[in-house]
């Protein structure tokens, strides 16, 4: 196939959307008016396709769109070549098509394909450390709140933290369109489809980690050197970053991984992103994410160096520590109960179903998810009444309120795999005093310290049993669109179950709105998101056993009231927090190193006039950089706190 006849092949595949990616909204009407005033003329060469257009040559040696040259020598995509490639492709008959002339047709681009492009091509596309790079990126990546796929002609991928967008209009490397152009794209191109293989339930291979070192003088020095990067970074200001800052935040990141300080090590890489982001001017950097990851680090490392003192890394939290991203782990046989399952929609992209199981032997819940891309014919609602995915699985409604024994179970981090070679060996119904149950909470002090949203916590939800002596009717708040429902315990504390509307969830909002069963025949089941608590079912006693109820899948007697936007937020952030917030992002945008104390004596009185005296505490104006950052992570779980009352 001729240089002509490829070119005009892959052009084909190109919409409005992706002639913007190859240079922008104003060369792309640019060119379309000037195709209107003139038309190109084509020369066909053995080595290379020239078209004359607007008194320019343009160039083509190769079937890639963007190795066009032009005579105006601009030195990125210009109109005229932006011209000339959409004349091109609005060709009906070209002289160099095959099959008797007629124009090939649009080669449709399927996830097939792209998965198949293997570690070896990423490597050799990235390089060696940007590969390892974005490994380790897409490991850690949240994939419902920090990947997109948007379906159309061909899949775009997105990686909404990066500001970055892959437009995967060929299989091939070389034929994606990448959305900004920088240093990082090659890099985040190959984070961007790793990101694809884990969406698509794929196991990424193992990072090769350097061994881990319980040296605890060098973890020590090392956490010494993260605070006073922070506190630097900080006197600098964050509106003032450098190439040498990022890297300095990078060496900090391989560090701490070395060490075991796997949590650090992740924030690090993130401050460096960001910092990465600001040097290129890139349109997603924002010095609050970056300021929020300063002020984490920092916290983590004097938390880790208060707790690792004595030399010894045992005595500290593994929450501190975090965890390297583990394959899955097969164990031969494990007792399961059944307790809740519940559809979900995210906004990047994927629908799926999510099952409770709760593993006694280890006092530990865990979650078997089932999840596609939101433009596949996936149903959530249909999938729970749909067999497997365990063999011997005749469906997840089937398991709820049973104990269940399966065999060969992989699980990792929380999570269940929904692999085919999971078996399901025996089935029971749970009895009234069966020790497949979690441990029920009655007591709601022992929720004191899990309502407030730590910054320190990591997000990740956790669930609960819980045995309220009784509860009051659910209501529904047609305005914020919220239902509120509160449970009592045995002291006559007060606890709020919340569960926001959206269209998956509108059954459950239904259910628990005429919930009417006695608290003494039920138990219910809770997940914490963040600052909230919400219901995800309930364990009804009915004779010796358990039943337990499908809120989120059975048509609920009754409505749940007008529903209106379902992303309209349920919470208001305070006026003077807000304030206080903004004053302090400003100061540290503009750096504390030159004499900027009164800035911070100024907001240490505006917060005594509003009787935060604890935060006054805080920010002690000779502490500089440190009274900024202990600053803005006391306002962080000040708010995280207010926000769920």
């Amino acid at each position: 196939m001729s240089i002509l006849t490829t070119l005009v092949h892959r052009l084909r595949a190109f919409d409005e959307a992706a002639w913007v990616s190859l240079a922008n909204r104003g060369l792309y009407r640019r060119a379309l008016k000037d195709l209107e005033q003139a038309a190109p003329s084509l020369s066909d060469h053995a080595s290379h396709v020239e078209i004359a257009f607007a008194g320019q040559r343009i160039r083509i040696a190769s079937a890639d769109p963007r190795s066009a040259l032009c005579d105006c020598r601009a030195p990125s995509a210009c109109q005229h070549r932006l011209a000339a490639l959409i004349w091109l492709q609005r060709q009906a008959w070209l002289p160099g098509d095959e099959a008797q002339g007629a124009c090939p047709e649009v080669a449709t681009v399927d996830y097939e394909a792209l998965l198949a492009i293997d570690d070896a091509a990423l490597k050799v596309h990235a390089g060696a450390a940007g590969y390892r790079w974005a490994l380790n990126y897409a490991a850690d990546l949240d994939l419902t709140r920090d990947f997109r796929i948007i379906e159309g002609r061909y899949p775009v991928l997105q990686l909404p933290r990066l500001g970055f967008e892959l437009r995967c209009i060929g299989a091939d490397l070389s034929q994606m369109l990448t959305r900004p152009e920088t240093t990082a794209t090659k890099k985040h191109t190959a984070a961007a489809l790793l990101a694809l293989r884990r969406a698509h339930g794929q196991t990424l291979p193992a990072v090769e980690e350097s061994i881990v070192s319980n040296d605890a003088a060098a973890r020590q020095r090392m956490l010494a050197e993260v605070a006073l990067f922070a506190r630097e970074t900080i006197d600098i200001g964050i509106a003032h970053p450098s190439p040498s800052m990022q890297q300095h935040a990078d060496a900090l990141a391989s560090w701490a991984q070395s060490l075991g300080c796997t949590r650090l090590a992740a924030t690090l890489r993130r401050c460096a992103d960001q910092i990465e982001a600001s040097c290129a001017r890139l349109a997603h950097s924002d010095s609050e994410d970056l300021l929020d990851e300063l002020a984490l680090a920092f916290a983590l490392a004097e938390a880790l160096q208060q707790a690792s003192a004595d030399g010894s890394a045992q005595r500290a939290p593994r929450e501190l520590y975090g965890a390297t991203r583990r394959q899955y782990e097969e164990s031969d046989a494990l007792e399961l109960a059944a307790l809740a399952a519940w559809p979900f929609l995210t906004a990047s992209g994927f629908k799926g179903l999510s099952v409770l199981f709760y593993a006694p032997a280890d006092g530990e819940f865990l979650t078997l998810t089932d999840a596609r891309a939101a433009s596949t014919l996936f149903d959530p609602l249909a999938r729970f009444e749909q067999g497997g995915p365990w063999r011997g699985m005749a469906c997840p409604r089937a398991l709820l309120g049973c104990a269940v024994v399966v065999q060969n179970a992989r699980r990792a981090d929380g999570r269940l795999s929904a692999s085919d070679e999971t078996r399901v060996d025996t089935v029971r119904a749970l009895a009234g005093d069966d020790r497949s149950l979690p441990p029920a909470i009655d007591d709601w002090r022992e929720l004191a310290m899990l309502e407030s949203a730590s910054i320190l916590r990591g997000g990740a939800d956790r669930f609960f049993l819980l045995r309220p002596t009784r509860w009051q009717r659910a209501h529904f708040d047609p305005h914020r669109q919220v239902l509120h429902w509160r449970h009592h315990d045995a002291q006559g504390s007060t606890l709020t179950l919340t569960l926001p509307y959206s269209p998956l969830q509108a059954r459950a909002v239904a259910a628990f709105e005429h919930y009417s069963a006695q608290p003494a025949t039920g138990l219910i089941i809770a997940r914490q998101r963040g600052a909230d608590l919400e219901p995800l079912g309930w364990l009804r006693a009915e004779g010796q056993t358990w039943r337990a109820g499908t809120p989120y899948f059975d048509q609920a007697v009754g409505e749940a009231g007008a529903l209106a936007d379902p992303h309209r937020s349920n919470n208001s952030e305070p006026p003077a927090l807000s304030r206080l917030r903004a004053t302090l992002q400003r100061t540290a945008e503009r750096g504390v190193s030159q004499g900027r104390n009164a800035e911070l004596a100024s907001l240490q009185r505006h917060a005594n006039g509003l009787g935060l005296m604890q935060f006054a505490a805080v920010l002690d104006p000779d502490s500089g950089a440190v009274a900024v950052l202990r600053g803005w992570l006391f306002l962080r779980q000040l708010q995280a706190e207010l926000l769920s009352r």
